[in-house]
C-alpha cells in the first residue's frame, strides 16, 4: 500500500472501474435471475440417498399443492362459489392444475375397464374368499339395484352386474377423507354448512420469492372476490406459510435497515459532521453487498434468506473499516490527511479483515450449502468493503475537522473509566468474569426441534387448523417408504403394509392414508383376484351368469361376458399404469429406481398412534417410517454441533494468524476479549432459554467483531482514542441493527439478532477492560 499519490490515484481509478464493471455487470447478468430462496431448510444438503430423496419428494409435493374449501349454508349455493374460486384461479394462468370435478384424473377410465377382471376391493376379496360370500354378493347386489340409494356405477349393470370396477374405485375415495362426489364435486357438510374443495397445484418453488409474486395475487384476488359473493374461503398450502414468512422477513429486514442506517446516519454526522464520510460508508457498504449477491449467485444459483440477515449482520464488521479510517482524523486534526491515514490504520484494517474473512470462510467447510453460502457472501462482503475503504478513502475521505466532538469525549471517559476499573481489579475482573462464563456455560441447553424455528400467524395457524379438522386427509409430515428390488416387489410390500395400517384407521389412531397400491394393485393380486372371480363368479353356473338371467339378461349377452372374462388382458403393470390418467392422483408417491432398487410412498393423514405406526415398520422387512420433524431436528442438532467446531477452529485459526504477526502471548490476549464475550453470551442466552443452530451462527459475527476491535486496539495502541472512537461507534451501529433484529417474530432472524446485540456489548466492553495500552501510550485529552 504505497502512500504515494500515484499509486494513490491509479488504485482510485482501477477499483472505480472494477466496481462501475460489478454494477455493470449486476444489472445486466444478474439482477434479472436473481432468485431470493425463502425456505430455511436451504440450509441443509440435497437428498443423499433414498431416504433423503423421499422425504424431499414429499415435501415437493405437498408444497405444490393448495386446497380450497368454500363453504356456504345453501349446497347449491356452495357449488356455485366453488365454480367462481375455481375459474378465477383458472384464469390467472399460473397454476399448473386447478380441480373441481370429482372426477378429475378419473374422467377415462379406459384402462381400468380393460383390467377390471383382475381389480377387486379389499371389501370384496374377503366378502368372495369367505364361506357364503357369494350370495352375500348377491344380496347386496340386488339391494343397491332396487333399495331407495343409487348406487355410483362405473360401468352400466350389462358389463359389471356386481359393480366390481365401481366398489373398487369407491375403496379409493378413503383417501379423500371426509369429503365424498356430491353433484360431481368433492363436497362434506359439518354443523349446517356445506364445503366443496377446490384443489389447485404450483409449477414452481413456493419457498422462491418470484413465485410468490407470480401465485400470490392470483390466489388473493380469487379469495377476494369469492368471500365478496358471500362464500366462506379457507385456504391452505405451503405458500401461503412462504410467503407470509417472506413479507414478515422483508418488512423486518427493510425496517431494521432504515431505522439503522439513520441512527448510523446520525451517529456519523454527529461524529464527523460532515456529509461526505456517510456517503462513502454507504457507496462501501453497498458495493460489498452488491458483490456478495452477485458472487452467491454465479455460485449457488439462488441467494437464501438466512444469507441475506446474515449479511445485513456483516455491515457491523464491514463498517469498522470506514469509522477506523475516518476516525484516524481526530489524532492529529491540524495534519491529518487522507493519504497519511492510509499508511496509519491500513495494516489494522487489513489485518482484522483477513481475521475475520479466516473465521467466516470455516463455515465453507461444512456440507450445508446454506453455511457455504454464508462463507461466501461474507467473504465476498468483506473483503470488496476492505478494498474500498482502503482505495476510495485517501482520495474522497474529507479533510480533517477540528474540535473533539461530543463522541469522542464520551469514548475517552468510558475508556478511562473501565481503565481505572481494570487497574485496580484486573485479576479479580477477570476471574469474575471466568467464572460467569463457565457458570453460565454450565446451563446452556440446546434445542434444535425444527418447529421452533417457524412461527405462523394466527390465522393461518387457525385456517390450517379448521381444514385438517374438516377434510381429516391433509399429508402429515410423516409417512412411510416402501422399497424393493422391482416395482412388483414395492407393490406386494405396500399390500402387507395396509393390511396393517387398516385396522389402526378403524382404531382411530389414522384418519387415512394414500398407497399406490390401493389404485393399481400388484400383478400377483391381480392374479388371484382373478382367479377368485373365476372360481366364484364369472364361470358357467356360477353366480355371474345366474345374476343376469334373474335381472333378464338374454343368455348370448351372458356368454359375451363370459368369453370377455376368458380373454382378459394380463396384469395392469406399472409403466402402463403410470402414463394413464388413471394415476394421476397417485404419481407423487412412486419414487421409481435408484441405485438400491425401487421406492414408494404411502402417505399418512391425521396421525395420533405414532407407536403402531412405528411397530408396523419394525415388523415389515422393505418398510421404513419417515419422521421429517424428527429427522431434520436430528440433523439441525448434528450441523449446530458441526458449527460448534467450527467456531471453535475459527479461534485457532484466527489466533494462528494473530501470532505470526504479534507473537503466541500478545495473540492469546487479543483472543479473549472475543472469546470472553462469545462464552458470556451463549451463558445470557442459556439462562433465558435453549440455544440453537443460528444462535451458534450468531456467534460467529460476534467473533468477527471481537477481531476487529481486537486488532483495531493492537495496532491503534499509540492513539489510543481514535481506536476507541472508533470502535465505539461501530459497537453503537451494530447496536443499533442487531437490537431490532432481536425482536423479530420470525425465530431464527430473532436467534441471530438477540445473540448479536447481547455479543457485541460484550466483546465492546471487555476489548476495552482487558486489552490496556502499554505505559507510556499517548492518550487525548478528552477535556
Amino acid at each position: 500500500m504505497s502512500p504515494e499519490p500515484g499509486g494513490i490515484y491509479l488504485r482510485f481509478w482501477l477499483w472505480t472501474a472494477a466496481v462501475a464493471a460489478l454494477v455493470l455487470f449486476y444489472a445486466l447478468r444478474v439482477a434479472p435471475v436473481l432468485r431470493i430462496d425463502t425456505d430455511i431448510m436451504a440450509l441443509l444438503p440435497g437428498a443423499a440417498d433414498q431416504t433423503a430423496a423421499a422425504q424431499q419428494r414429499h415435501s415437493d409435493a405437498v408444497g405444490r399443492k393448495l386446497l380450497f374449501l368454500v363453504g356456504d349454508a345453501d349446497p347449491q349455493r356452495a357449488r356455485e362459489a366453488a365454480r367462481l374460486l375455481a375459474d378465477r384461479l383458472r384464469d390467472a394462468h399460473v397454476f399448473t392444475a386447478v380441480s373441481l370435478e370429482a372426477d378429475a384424473g378419473m374422467a377415462d377410465l379406459t384402462l381400468y375397464r380393460e383390467h377390471r377382471f383382475g381389480l377387486l376391493s379389499d371389501a370384496q376379496r374377503r366378502l368372495l374368499s369367505q364361506p357364503g360370500g357369494t350370495e352375500r354378493l348377491r344380496a347386496q347386489t340386488l339391494a343397491g339395484l332396487y333399495g331407495p340409494g343409487v348406487m355410483p356405477r362405473a360401468l352400466p349393470v350389462a358389463q359389471d352386474p356386481f359393480n366390481l370396477l365401481g366398489d373398487f374405485l369407491a375403496q379409493q375415495l378413503a383417501a379423500l377423507g371426509a369429503v365424498r362426489p356430491d353433484h360431481g364435486m368433492l363436497m362434506l357438510t359439518q354443523a349446517g354448512v356445506s364445503y366443496v374443495l377446490v384443489g389447485a397445484e404450483i409449477g414452481g418453488d413456493p419457498f422462491s420469492v418470484d413465485t410468490q409474486d407470480r401465485i400470490m395475487p392470483a390466489i388473493d384476488a380469487a379469495v377476494a372476490q369469492t368471500r365478496g359473493a358471500g362464500a366462506q374461503v379457507i385456504p391452505a398450502g405451503v405458500i401461503l406459510h412462504a410467503a407470509q414468512a417472506a413479507r414478515r422477513a422483508r418488512a423486518e429486514i427493510n425496517l431494521v435497515g432504515t431505522l439503522s442506517l439513520l441512527g448510523v446516519a446520525l451517529m456519523i454526522l454527529l461524529t464527523f459532521r460532515s456529509l461526505r464520510p456517510l456517503l462513502l460508508n454507504v457507496v462501501v457498504l453497498g458495493s460489498g453487498a452488491l458483490a456478495a449477491l452477485t458472487l452467491c449467485q454465479l455460485v449457488f444459483g439462488r441467494v437464501t434468506l438466512i444469507a441475506l440477515v446474515f449479511g445485513s449482520g456483516l455491515i457491523g464488521v464491514a463498517a469498522d473499516y470506514s469509522t477506523h479510517f475516518l476516525a484516524d482524523q481526530f489524532r492529529n486534526p491540524a495534519g491529518w490527511t487522507p493519504r497519511q491515514a492510509l499508511r496509519h490504520v491500513g495494516p489494522s484494517i487489513v489485518m482484522g479483515m483477513g481475521c475475520a474473512v479466516l473465521g467466516y470462510l470455516s463455515l465453507g467447510l461444512t456440507p450445508l450449502p446454506g453455511l457455504r453460502q454464508m462463507a461466501v457472501f461474507s467473504a465476498a462482503g468483506l473483503v470488496v468493503a476492505c478494498i474500498g475503504v482502503l482505495c476510495w478513502f485517501p482520495v474522497l475521505g474529507p479533510p480533517a475537522r477540528r474540535g473533539k466532538p461530543l463522541p469522542l469525549r464520551w469514548a475517552v471517559w468510558l475508556d478511562r473509566s473501565l481503565g481505572r476499573l481494570g487497574g485496580r481489579h484486573t485479576r479479580s475482573a477477570t476471574w469474575v468474569l471466568a467464572v460467569l462464563a463457565v457458570l453460565g456455560m454450565a446451563g446452556v441447553r440446546f434445542a434444535d426441534d425444527v418447529r421452533l424455528l417457524y412461527a405462523v400467524p394466527a390465522p393461518l395457524r387457525e385456517a390450517d387448523s379448521r381444514i385438517r379438522e374438516l377434510l381429516q386427509s391433509i399429508p402429515d409430515s410423516q409417512f412411510f417408504l416402501v422399497q424393493g428390488p422391482s416395482p412388483e416387489a414395492v407393490l406386494q410390500t405396500e399390500e402387507r403394509l395396509r393390511e396393517g395400517l387398516d385396522p389402526v384407521v378403524a382404531h382411530g389412531g389414522l384418519d387415512s392414508y394414500r398407497a399406490i397400491s390401493r389404485g393399481l394393485p400388484s400383478a400377483q393380486r391381480q392374479q388371484e383376484n382373478h382367479a377368485l372371480l373365476a372360481a366364484q363368479v364369472y364361470r358357467p353356473g356360477g353366480i355371474g351368469p345366474r345374476l343376469m338371467d334373474e335381472l333378464g339378461f338374454p343368455p348370448a349377452l351372458v356368454a359375451q361376458r363370459l368369453a370377455e372374462f376368458e380373454a382378459a388382458a394380463p396384469p395392469l403393470g406399472v409403466a402402463q399404469w403410470l402414463a394413464d390418467a388413471v394415476s394421476m392422483p397417485y404419481r407423487d408417491l412412486w419414487l421409481g429406481a435408484d441405485a438400491n432398487g425401487y421406492a414408494s410412498i404411502v402417505s399418512l393423514s391425521g396421525i395420533r398412534d405414532f407407536a403402531a405406526l412405528r411397530a408396523l415398520a419394525t415388523g415389515l422387512p422393505g418398510v421404513q417410517f419417515v419422521d421429517q420433524v424428527a429427522a431434520v431436528s436430528e440433523l439441525l442438532g448434528h450441523y449446530r454441533r458441526l458449527a460448534l467446531l467450527l467456531l471453535a477452529a475459527a479461534y485457532v485459526l484466527i489466533g494462528s494468524a494473530m501470532a505470526l504477526r504479534y507473537g503466541i502471548t500478545d495473540a492469546a490476549r487479543l483472543l479473549m476479549a472475543p472469546m470472553g464475550a462469545a462464552l458470556l453470551t451463549a451463558g445470557v442466552l442459556g439462562a433465558c432459554g435453549a440455544l440453537n443452530l443460528f444462535h451458534v451462527l450468531g456467534l460467529f459475527l460476534v467473533l468477527g467483531l471481537g477481531v476487529d476491535y481486537a486488532v483495531f486496539l493492537r495496532e491503534g495502541a499509540a492513539s489510543r482514542a481514535t481506536t476507541v472512537l472508533a470502535i465505539t461507534l461501530s459497537t453503537v451501529g451494530a447496536a443499533l441493527s442487531y437490537g431490532l433484529l432481536a425482536f423479530s417474530a420470525t425465530p431464527f432472524i430473532r436467534a441471530i439478532g438477540l445473540t448479536l446485540l447481547i455479543g457485541v456489548g460484550f466483546t465492546y466492553l471487555l476489548a476495552l477492560l482487558l486489552q490496556r495500552p502499554p505505559a507510556g501510550t499517548i492518550h487525548m485529552d478528552a477535556s
